[in-house]
């Protein structure tokens, strides 16, 4: 089931992509440091890991970071 949420603010300039990656990096970098790891659920991992390789902004490109 994909829900649908409204994009607000900068949000909205943020490709789909994207957002789903730095939501999961986010989590990782809020929850480590606390000491409550958060397990991900395997199938976002994988969806993750398909994207990660065709990520491309004016800040950075991900394609070389993970080839191979």
């Amino acid at each position: 089931m994909v829900r649908q949420h409204s994009r607000k603010g900068i949000s909205r300039l943020v490709k789909d992509q994207e957002g789903f990656l730095d939501l999961l990096i986010r989590n990782q970098d809020i929850w480590r440091p606390l000491g409550r790891g958060r397990e991900i659920p395997e199938e976002r991992l994988v969806a993750a890991m398909d994207v990660l390789g065709s990520i491309k902004t004016p800040l950075f490109e991900t394609k070389r970071g993970v080839a191979g």
